[in-house]
């Protein structure tokens, strides 16, 4: 049943997830924004009014009248987004305390307003204002609330409209690929684990994407001689995830000496290229032991290296019997009955099996160790339903795996090699199979 299916509950627990994750990173930025937009606004406020005050300290003020006062007082401005009083405080002039000018719109009872930022109500309209008092005068400038709020909305709907449009996009391809591309997720031996690995990707990739359009360039890094450095310090990482993917096509001794070069490489230029325009202390420790780690997981590369050099390779190897499905296994078991076997869970696709392929197995020592067990290898190149009941029923997690069987076709647990190993490890672990045979 679909509401059953394994495929479309994970599909649901996930765009679950990715709903509630980005509504609360909807509503961090709108509180985030809301705030800057305030302590902007604020700021212009602020601006406004100790422009008026310099502007009015410039006038004349002992030599205006009364009469003249009066007409500042009524002028006729048109309503302004930012309303404004200017007033006067000393009995030095005749004037008194009397409001010198103000624009239409204003309202009333500005010049009792507490000095610094408040808000306040007046009728049915919230406003928000800052007093300013320079010497004999007070600027009070005022603006509506209502009109920052129309400003937020504004901008929120610009910068949310586009992101909600993408997540509906993005939820709409994860569907589609999903319901199209992946083969059903109850052939799957871990399908919640691999979903995770994808999803945990996609935050970490756009992430960082969204901090910088939020936050803006203050959040960033300024521009200096430390980037061009850090550039050609990635271009050194790039080689390295270079000669990582292109392991699978190069010899073992042929990979461990290049990234063994890379590596020490990349020490020198930290140490003679970056190392002199780095003036902090901690800076320049941190450096000196990233250089030296470099250093020697370089040297480990290249003592790899002589240490297979060293190492005789026969030119033919033994010959495996290769199976792919349970059938298969099966019948090769019941063919070396009483004869400890040795199960080797390969892909061509696998990276991880390839050094086990072209640099433990052809060792001369391990292909003499070899020769008393029954070598099977269990391919899983191309895909088979009985491999599914077959990898669950091991509990095999993928390759590369050795399984080792006593004569009985049981299987020693305790002797199995999941992952990547060495020769030393392949060798010790036939020989202790070998020891437990009558």
């Amino acid at each position: 049943m679909f509401s059953h299916s394994l495929k479309w509950r994970l599909v649901m627990s996930l765009l679950a997830v990715f709903i509630v994750l980005w509504s609360a990173v909807f509503s961090w930025l709108y509180i985030d924004l809301k705030q800057r937009l305030q302590d902007t606004l604020d700021q212009r406020l602020s601006a406004s009014a100790q422009m008026v005050a310099r502007l009015i300290q410039q006038l004349p003020l002992d030599s205006l009248g009364d009469a003249t006062l009066s007409k500042l007082a009524k002028n006729d401005d048109a309503n302004q987004l930012i309303a404004c009083e200017v007033s006067l405080f000393s009995s030095d002039i005749s004037v008194g305390n009397q409001v010198i000018a103000k624009t239409r719109g204003a309202p009333q009872n500005l010049s009792q307003r507490p000095e610094g930022f408040s808000t306040w109500q007046q009728g049915d309209t919230e406003w928000r204002s800052y007093v300013l008092r320079r010497g004999d005068i007070q600027v009070v400038a005022a603006e509506r609330m209502f009109l920052r709020d129309t400003l937020l909305q504004q901008i929120l709907q610009s910068v949310l409209v586009p992101l909600v449009f993408s997540l509906l996009i993005c939820i709409a391809l994860i569907v589609f690929i999903i319901r199209r591309q992946f083969r059903s997720l109850d052939q799957l031996s871990q399908p919640m684990l691999g979903a995770s690995y994808l999803f945990v990707l996609g935050l970490g990739l756009g992430l960082p994407l969204f901090i910088a359009a939020v936050f803006g360039s203050h959040l960033l890094p300024k521009p200096g001689i430390w980037m061009d450095r850090l550039k050609f310090s990635f271009g050194f990482v790039m080689l390295a995830l270079a000669l990582y993917f292109a392991r699978p096509l190069l010899l073992g001794i042929l990979y461990l000496g290049l990234l063994g070069v890379v590596l020490i490489t990349c020490s020198g230029y930290f140490l003679f290229k970056m190392l002199p325009h780095v003036h902090r202390s901690v800076s320049k420790i941190v450096l000196m032991l990233l250089s030296g780690l470099l250093v020697y997981a370089g040297g480990m590369q290249l003592y790899h290296v002589w240490s297979q050099v060293q190492v005789a390779h026969v030119k033919s190897r033994l010959e495996w019997q290769r199976v792919s499905t349970a059938a298969q296994l099966q019948q090769v078991l019941a063919k070396h009955p009483a004869q400890p076997v040795v199960i080797d869970v390969y892909a061509d696709w696998c990276v991880a099996c390839q050094p086990i392929e072209k640099e433990v197995i052809p060792r001369s020592d391990v292909q003499a160790a070899l020769q008393n067990v029954v070598r099977i290898k269990l391919d899983l190149t191309h895909y088979h339903p009985s491999q599914d009941e077959l990898l669950k029923e091991w509990q095999i997690l993928g390759p590369p795996t050795f399984i080792f069987l006593n004569a009985a076709h049981q299987e020693q647990r305790d002797l199995r090699l999941t992952g990547s190993f060495s020769a030393t490890h392949l060798l010790g672990t036939l020989q202790q199979l070998q020891g437990e045979q009558p």
